[in-house]
């Protein structure tokens, strides 16, 4: 047994559950859809098609424990063609049901199947990783594979538990080169579109940038009824899903010039940097709200904080199209009019909060109020979201003192742990992006 192996072992025996089912769940990731799936079968909707509807749902799980997802990790588990032993033995299938059951065992046969199927795959596939093959007999290569694998999950073990899925999957001098060389038995799910939803899906993790948490919520919310229709029928309504959460098929809408940005300079200076703050506080929001929920077993937002799931959802979208104009530029009025739109969810954000600081009696009994605090009304993240709402706006003065009134408003409500002006920049640094 190599040192890494040795390491693996007994870190699996000291980690909290959750670590393990951590580990289990980006190992199934790394394993997607099957390194070593034998024989000439096409096995893209028997096998791919259902494995990654489990996988979705297991990982949404572990990100949002909420029991409807938990649910949705069931009903994936349920589908008639879990039922075969190709299927039932998958690793994917193994780390969902380690999280269902919270079972240190179930993760650990998880991370085996997925060392192991690489570890073999090293002896046949040469170009899965060169250098090991390069540097190393055959019998030699498998134990190297072995121990790389292993590394690799001692690292997933012990990263944080909210940032399971924001790190790569593979070290960058590791990263397979060819671990799908053309395969008959995986053309399906490599070539067809109606498998392109789940390639960038995959692509999203391998990268350390998941997609969408919400896209993935709706896709996974999908009923049964429909991922019984097969993968052509889900292709349709993932498509549909992806229309209606892009805002595509959506009828004219209002536009608020006032509150349109007069320069877009801020924004635009380094809008790698700009997209990702932004796109770190609307995911800031809906962990919030999904934690709101869980919290109270309610299945909406109080009506003051309605407003922040449409904030949230504008944020991405203003952040979609900076990282867009670099090679499209003409998406710039269509940015100024999203913003305009942000802008007025977030003056309708502040006048709720405004409303119940001001209220004569108590709008919330004592224990709601403390779940309220720890979530929507989280000050770290009124102070990301804040962050990147001054960052989005041209308004500098304006804005700023719409933010400062929210913040103080929701200090006055939910406490003092910090202020809006402890997270606003007195001005936007100078920053070149390369």
């Amino acid at each position: 047994m190599s040192a890494f192996s040795e390491i693996l072992e007994e870190q699996f025996d000291t980690k909290e559950v959750d670590q393990c089912i951590q580990a289990a769940l980006r190992a199934a990731l790394r394993g997607y859809p099957d390194v070593n799936i034998r024989g000439n079968v096409d096995l893209g909707r028997e096998y791919v098609f259902p494995i990654s509807r489990v996988l979705l749902s297991a990982n949404l799980a572990y990100h949002f424990p909420i029991e409807t997802i938990q649910d949705s990790v069931s009903s994936a588990l349920n589908m008639k063609e879990i039922t075969g032993l190709l299927q039932a033995e998958s690793a994917a299938v193994k780390a969902a049901q380690s999280l269902l059951l919270i079972s240190r065992e179930r993760a650990w046969e998880a991370v085996e199947d997925v060392i192991a199927s690489f570890a073999t795959e090293t002896e046949t596939n040469k170009n899965l990783f060169p250098d090991i093959n390069k540097n190393f007999s055959v019998e030699s290569s498998y134990f190297e594979a072995q121990d790389l694998m292993s590394m690799l999950t001692v690292r997933d073990i012990n990263l944080p538990e909210r940032k399971a899925f924001d790190s790569p999957l593979w070290f960058d001098e590791q990263n397979p080169r060819s671990q799908f060389p053309p395969k008959v038995n995986i053309r399906e799910y490599l070539h067809n579109d109606i498998f392109s939803f789940w390639r960038e899906w995959h692509q999203g993790f391998l990268d350390g940038k998941p997609m969408d948490w919400e896209l993935q919520r709706r896709v996974a919310m999908i009923p049964d009824e429909d991922w019984e229709k097969g993968p052509e029928h889900i292709a349709r309504v993932i498509e549909e899903i992806r229309r209606d959460f892009d805002g595509t098929t959506a009828p004219e809408q209002e536009r608020f010039e006032e509150l349109e940005p007069s320069s877009l300079e801020r924004i635009l200076r380094a809008p790698t940097l700009s997209a990702g703050q932004i796109e770190a506080a609307a995911q800031g929001i809906r962990d919030a709200e999904c934690r709101y929920l869980n919290d109270t077993g309610a299945n909406q937002l109080p009506d003051p904080f309605q407003a922040l799931p449409e904030i949230a959802g504008s944020m991405v979208r203003v952040s979609r199209q900076i990282r867009q104009h670099a090679s499209d530029p003409t998406v710039e009025n269509s940015l100024r009019q999203e913003i305009g739109r942000l802008n007025a969810r977030v003056i309708e954000l502040e006048q709720e909060v405004n409303a119940l600081r001001k209220a004569p009696a108590p709008v919330f009994l004592p224990a709601l109020k403390e779940q309220i605090g720890k979530s929507l009304g989280d000050w770290k993240m009124y102070g990301a979201m804040c962050g990147a709402l001054w960052l989005i706006s041209g308004d500098d003065l304006g804005m700023q003192q719409r933010l400062e009134n929210l913040g103080a408003a929701r200090t006055a409500i939910f406490g003092t742990e910090a202020t809006t002006s402890d997270v606003l920049p007195d001005e936007t640094p100078e920053v070149i992006e390369i």
